[in-house]
C-alpha cells in the first residue's frame, strides 16, 4: 500500500476465533502503524481487538552495544536480529550459548550472511516495491525448512541456491557487484 516503504501483514492463527496479526513496515523512518490495519480488520467483518502491541527493529548490519562496566549486551542490543528480516530467535540462542564460554563473546554471524543481508538492504531502501514480490516468490517457491535454515544462516549451499534463484535475482546479483563501488562513492 506504500510506495516508499515494504509493507506486509501476516496472520497466525491459535483457534478458529482467535489470531495474532502482525502488521510490518520497512522504512527508514519511524512511521505510524495499524492506520490501514484496521481498515482491513473492518473489511474482514465483526472483531474485537483485545491487546495492541508495536515497537521497531533495528534493519541495519551492526556489532550491537559494545560491552562495558560489567554489562554484557544480549538480545537486540547485542545485535542479534538478522538485518534483513528482523529474524532474531535462534541467534540470541546462539549468542548466549556462546556467552556460557566466554561472557565477552560476539553475536557469531556469517560474514556472506551478513554481505547478503546488506545487499537486500540497499535494494529495498532504493526499490521498496521490489520486497513484496522478491519475498512472495521465495516463500511460494520453497519450502518452509529451507526458507528457516536460509533465516538462521544455516543453509546448505543447496537451499542458498534455490532461495536465489526463486527471487527477481538479476536485481540483486546487479546490485552484489555493484555495491563495493556504491559503498564508496556514498562515503565520499
Amino acid at each position: 500500500e506504500q510506495r516508499d516503504a515494504l509493507q506486509f501483514r501476516y496472520v497466525l492463527p491459535f483457534d478458529a476465533h482467535h489470531a495474532l496479526i502482525e502488521d510490518t513496515h520497512f522504512t527508514a523512518t519511524r512511521t505510524q502503524v495499524g492506520g490501514s490495519l484496521h481498515t482491513w480488520l473492518n473489511e474482514l467483518g465483526p472483531h474485537q481487538v483485545t491487546r495492541r502491541e508495536s515497537g521497531a527493529l533495528p534493519m541495519s548490519i551492526g556489532a550491537g552495544a559494545i560491552h562495558s562496566h560489567g554489562v554484557t549486551p544480549i538480545g537486540l542490543a547485542a545485535g542479534s536480529a538478522k538485518p534483513s528480516s528482523g529474524y532474531a530467535f535462534d541467534f540470541i540462542q546462539r549468542h548466549c550459548r556462546a556467552l556460557v564460554d566466554d561472557p565477552k563473546a560476539q553475536m557469531p554471524r556469517s560474514r556472506s550472511a551478513l554481505l547478503l543481508d546488506q545487499i537486500l538492504l540497499d535494494e529495498l531502501t532504493k526499490n521498496p516495491q521490489l520486497g513484496a514480490k522478491l519475498f512472495y516468490r521465495m516463500f511460494q517457491k520453497n519450502e518452509g525448512d529451507r526458507i528457516a535454515r536460509f533465516m538462521m544462516e544455516g543453509a546448505s549451499l543447496t537451499d542458498t541456491t534455490s532461495i536465489m534463484a526463486s527471487v527477481p535475482s538479476w536485481r540483486l546479483v546487479s546490485g552484489g557487484m555493484l555495491w563495493p563501488y556504491r559503498r564508496l562513492r556514498d562515503q565520499l
